[in-house]
């Protein structure tokens, strides 16, 4: 049975759906509203959005200066004008101080310290020098240099051994010890007897000076006093120097009290005098006191070397005369102590 197809009329078909798509629709702009301007398409292609965390570089010193320029200047007061203008003689005082800066105490020092060592390698080599001419002028027996040579004295060729043997090894050390004390007893061989050696032969080997003919007591006793005579005057300049600033301290204290003086321009002339004569007199009763101790200082130093010829009470006049001059040394840091006390008064 075939399909039978067949037109309907129009009046017979179906009315179509009605569906409301104005809520789908865009509002469309009235006729009276103008469009927005659309922006002209650019030429170049656009360029992708930096990340939300990338920072921009800041902008250049002179485009700061710019927009600084270009800003509204805030109206400040007189208190701040002062200090701004201080702080920019701050700032500027500061920067001239950083860029005046010299590194040339570095040098300084650096020569400084190769001079410290080239004195102090002179001064060792000098010493080590002058305990070599002393030592060789000591007898045979008390040679340090002698005795270490006699003791590191090379091993001859009879005195071989075989390092591989301990017993050989012991035996050729102790033939070497005893070969060296037999060298060491034979150098300290000392024959000093006055019955059997004449007066020359035991200055020559005692190594006895003969300067001048002087015997070992005296040239001790001219080599002590030349040493506290050194001492005494090294002491002594010291003293007179600390006695000079001392007095340079109360003259600038006698100024002062003389400035203050003329404080009060209604105080009479009479007055004025009388306060520098109060301000004269303490540094003269100082200048007294100093004169005083040093004049009790040399008194005792003659009374000491008066007693040091009484040959009756003295067992050592020389040491007793010695001690005298090693009392007078002494005796400076006692005075300094009480110029210190006596000046520190007067204000």
């Amino acid at each position: 049975m075939g399909n039978i197809l067949y037109k309907m009329e129009p009046s017979q078909q179906p009315p179509p759906p009605q569906i409301d798509l104005s809520k789908y629709r865009s509002p469309q702009p009235s006729s009276h509203q103008a469009l927005p301007p659309q922006p002209a398409p650019s030429r170049f292609p656009k360029q992708a959005t930096s990340h939300p965390g990338f920072r921009p570089p800041s902008p250049g010193f002179e485009e700061s200066v710019q927009d600084l320029a270009q800003r509204p200047q805030p109206v400040l007061t007189p208190e701040e004008i002062q200090r701004n203008k201080m702080m920019e003689k701050v700032l500027h005082d500061r920067q001239t101080s950083l860029e005046g800066q010299s590194f040339k105490y570095l040098d300084i020092f650096e020569q400084q310290m190769r001079e410290h060592k080239m004195a102090q390698k002179e001064f060792y080599d000098t010493k080590a020098q002058e305990e070599d001419e002393a030592d060789k002028n000591k007898p045979a027996f008390f040679q340090q240099k002698r005795k270490q040579l006699a003791m590191d004295e090379p091993k001859s060729s009879d005195q071989a051994f075989d390092s591989s043997d301990p017993q050989s090894r012991a035996h050729s050390r102790r033939a070497e010890d005893t070969k060296a004390w037999k060298n060491l007893q034979k150098q300290l061989d000392m024959d000093f007897d006055p019955d059997t050696k004449s007066q020359e032969e035991l200055r020559d080997f005692f190594r006895l000076s003969k300067e001048n003919n002087k015997d070992a007591v005296s040239h001790m006793n001219d080599q002590i006093f030349d040493f506290l005579y050194q001492r005494l005057k090294d002491r002594q300049i010291r003293f007179y120097a600390f006695l000079n600033k001392e007095f340079n301290i109360m003259n600038y204290k006698s100024a002062r009290c003389s400035y203050h003086c003329f404080d009060d321009t209604s105080r009479p002339l009479t007055q004025v005098n009388t306060c520098l004569s109060l301000c004269r007199e303490g540094i003269t009763g100082c200048r007294e006191f100093a004169l005083k101790l040093q004049q009790k200082a040399e008194t005792e130093v003659e009374v000491c070397q008066k007693e040091a010829k009484n040959l009756k009470n003295m067992t050592d006049p020389v040491i007793h005369w010695v001690s005298c001059y090693e009392k007078l040394i002494v005796k400076f840091d006692v005075m300094e102590q009480e110029i210190t006390h006596e000046f520190a008064h007067f204000i």
